[in-house]
């Protein structure tokens, strides 16, 4: 038996089943209006993990848990036919709890933008509370929705 059949079952630091591991929070955004330019929305997790972290527009870090990935999933029933800013989606700031310009916090990183669909990489490495702002776009205009993060290392 070589050392790879005594693996069997572990993943490797350089195979992609060691990325498997990592923690993913999946988030269902709703925006329901808008109003004067503000999304009327709710939050709500979608897996397991989320649905014990997102609690009144709040998301909360687990104490431990290091480069969570954030799946933020867009809906829309407000019928301004909005979808992500695929130039910019989210501005974060640690200190503005709801940014309302251009901001970027060093705490969320690898931003992957799709016109339903937004991943972030949370470093969850300084306890902070985040205002982030979500930067969506529609028939009207630009549209924001401003939850924010609880970082707990």
């Amino acid at each position: 038996m070589d050392k790879d059949d005594k693996m069997t079952g572990f993943g490797k630091c350089d195979s992609s089943e060691a990325e498997t591991l990592k923690k993913t929070i999946e988030i269902d955004v709703t925006v329901t209006a808008v109003v004067k330019g503000d999304a009327v929305f709710t939050l709500v997790g979608r897996n397991v993990p989320g649905k014990k972290q997102v609690k009144d527009k709040k998301l909360t870090m687990d104490k431990g848990d290091r480069d969570v990935d954030v799946e933020f999933y867009l809906t829309d029933t407000s019928g301004n036919g909005l979808t992500f800013n695929l130039a910019k989606a989210i501005w974060a700031s640690r200190s503005i709890l709801c940014p309302r310009t251009d901001c970027d916090d060093a705490q969320i990183v690898n931003p992957k933008i799709e016109p339903s669909k937004l991943t972030v990489t949370d470093l969850n490495s300084d306890s902070v509370e985040l205002g982030y702002t979500l930067v969506l776009t529609g028939t009207g205009g630009q549209v924001l929705a401003d939850p924010i993060i609880r970082n707990d290392p």
